[in-house]
């Protein structure tokens, strides 16, 4: 146990130290946003038109600066899998509360 808390420990100080990086921090929102190389998880997951999204109250701003990125890269997915050009639409509805990682 002792050797998964301390793996934990070291993965969640790496990302804090690679994700200082504001220009790798969009990126990996709008990847995670739209998840193309993951089409088990995300957006290509729900294969929806209309998605509300919830962040993190630290990511708002940036969840807004990619969500036109994301939902165009999105239909553009949707266009060349299915066939149908579809306008897509990302609303930022909400912030979750802080997780525990980020009170300690």
């Amino acid at each position: 146990m002792a050797l998964i808390k301390k793996l934990e420990e070291e993965v969640l100080t790496h990302l804090k130290s690679e994700l200082q990086n504001k220009a790798k921090y969009k990126k990996l929102i709008k990847e995670l946003i739209v998840q193309v190389r993951a089409p088990d998880q995300g957006l290509i997951r729900l294969m929806e038109e209309d998605v509300k999204l919830r962040c993190r109250a630290e990511d708002v701003d940036v969840v807004r600066a990619v969500l036109s990125d994301a939902a165009a890269e999105y239909a553009d997915f949707l266009k060349k899998e299915t066939g149908f050009d579809r306008k897509v639409s990302l609303e930022l509805v909400d912030k979750v509360p802080l997780d525990r990682h980020e009170t300690e």
